[in-house]
């Protein structure tokens, strides 16, 4: 892979069977969330359907997810979840049902400045040492 190319679907795959074969060789080590991964991002509704019609035929539990604006399907593969995010709209119709009145902000109201008063504050930098290093005395 070129570092100016995207990964192929078969070099995503590898890289998930090594993360795969550390986890299981190294059972002493804990994985803090491994419940959820965000994998795919459907451009429409057809390529939503594909990952859901090849999620089905690796056997996984497919369960659809709802917010205002998302849609998410979500493939459970035993306690992993592989997530394809869409809008909402991709997969449901909006429609009116009715209307209602509510209260709001008056756009045309400009509010008062509100006062400032002066402070020092720290500035502050992050030094790093590299990872498989002691840490730096203080």
């Amino acid at each position: 892979m070129t570092t100016t190319s995207k990964p192929t679907a078969a070099e995503y795959a590898a890289g998930l069977r090594q993360l795969a074969d550390m986890i299981e060789t190294n059972p002493d080590i804990r994985t803090a969330y491994l419940e959820r991964m965000h994998v795919w991002c459907p451009r429409d509704r057809e390529e939503l359907q594909r990952v859901v019609r090849a999620g089905l035929a690796a056997g996984a539990h497919v369960d659809k997810e709802y917010s205002d604006h998302a849609a998410n399907v979500v493939l459970r593969f035993g306690p992993v979840a592989a997530m394809a995010l869409a809008g909402r709209s991709m997969v449901c119709e909006r429609v009116v049902v009715g209307t209602r009145t509510v209260r709001v902000p008056d756009p045309a109201y400009v509010p008062p400045e509100t006062p400032t008063v002066e402070q020092t504050v720290e500035i502050t930098e992050w030094r790093c040492n590299p990872l498989m290093t002691e840490p730096a005395a203080h």
